[in-house]
């Protein structure tokens, strides 16, 4: 298993961050403006593959890369994440999402889940 961390500057790597170091990311959710599904494993709504790149470019979205790769990558059995995460709400809904980045821009949904943290 190759194991990727997530920087604080946006960088997605099978560098681990070193000890003591503390990387972090924030944005603000607004109840109001929720982040749209777009695609993904759904039944009463488009689903499969589709484009993120919209999605991506919000504010309340965080987005981690790796550089491009030289070759291609397969991705087999479970894919896994562990995020540490705090919020000042009583529910906070978290998503993971592994994405293709095309060299046109657009970004091809792979797998995808959400939790619900209660506080």
């Amino acid at each position: 298993m190759t194991k990727y961390y997530y920087h604080g500057d946006g960088t997605l790597s099978t560098t681990q961050p070193k000890e003591g170091e503390t990387e972090s990311t924030s944005y603000i959710f607004d109840p109001a403006n929720p982040v749209p599904t777009v695609g993904g494993n759904n039944l009463d709504m488009p689903c499969g593959p589709l484009d993120q790149a919209e999605i991506d470019q919000r504010s309340d979205v965080l987005t981690f890369e790796t550089p491009v790769f030289s070759r291609p990558l397969p991705l087999t059995g479970p894919l896994l994440a562990t995020l540490y995460v705090s919020s000042d709400a009583i529910d906070t809904d978290f998503m993971v999402r592994i994405s293709d980045v095309y060299p046109t821009g657009e970004v091809r949904l792979i797998q995808d889940n959400a939790i619900r943290m209660r506080w």
